[in-house]
């Protein structure tokens, strides 16, 4: 059995591996901060499909939406959309 600290050593180690192979700045910002796409876009107001396809590049999203998304992440929307 591992200890507390253990455990969050392997979450932490786990988390930069996500983080790590995430293409998007977003999927990455989403990873480190520990939040499913689930989370994100309930916190954005979004669907988690339309997370998704912003994610993988199949979807772009407005300037209102890029401005919802990087409040709740706490990140400027020029290092998550370009």
């Amino acid at each position: 059995m591992h200890s507390p600290e253990a455990r969050a050593q392997i979450a932490a180690s786990q988390t930069q591996r996500m983080a790590a192979r995430a293409t998007h700045p977003l999927a990455r910002a989403r990873v480190r901060r520990d939040l499913t796409q689930r989370e994100l876009a309930e916190l954005a107001d979004l669907t988690p499909g339309f997370i998704s396809y912003v994610e993988n590049g199949r979807r772009h999203p407005s300037k209102t939406t890029q401005s919802r998304i990087s409040r709740v992440l706490a990140i400027p929307e020029q290092e998550l959309f370009g």
